[in-house]
């Protein structure tokens, strides 16, 4: 399990987890501190980026685990927790250096016999700005 876990934060949190093209996570609304996923619920068919973050969230936990070849059965919970910092700093945004916040991504899973896993990854997320990210191709799009 902890290298699903592993798997899934390199996955969510890489450049393709995106929403139209752009990276997901800058999309994300600013003012919400902190958002909770259950990795195991039926995610949300809104249009918003919170539901896309969702969707992609539970679609990259599971491919993790069937990677691995464990049965989603054995799992009892999954959860992800994202916290954003509150002090803005400095960072790369696509080329260029934007001012943005660091955030923590802790992956956490429930076994059947109780066993508990933890991983935990830290990104710095800048707000989304078209004129400095590059978007992919309608073809790549992640959602």
């Amino acid at each position: 399990m902890k290298s699903v876990l592993e798997g899934f934060l390199g996955t969510f949190t890489s450049r393709y987890s995106d929403l139209r093209g752009y990276w997901l996570h800058g999309q994300l609304p600013f003012d919400t501190v902190e958002i909770n996923i259950d990795l195991m619920a039926t995610p949300p068919n809104e249009k918003t980026p919170e539901a896309a973050a969702r969707r992609i969230a539970v679609r990259r936990f599971k491919e993790q685990l069937t990677k691995s070849g464990l049965d989603v059965a054995v799992v009892r919970s999954a959860d992800l927790k994202t916290c954003m910092e509150t002090e803005m700093v400095q960072g790369w945004q696509g080329n260029h250096r934007s001012g943005g916040h660091m955030v923590e991504f802790v992956a956490t899973a429930v076994m059947d016999n109780g066993s508990r896993y933890e991983r935990k990854r830290k990104v710095f997320v800048a707000q989304h700005d078209p004129m400095k990210e590059q978007r992919r191709l309608p073809e790549d799009w992640g959602t």
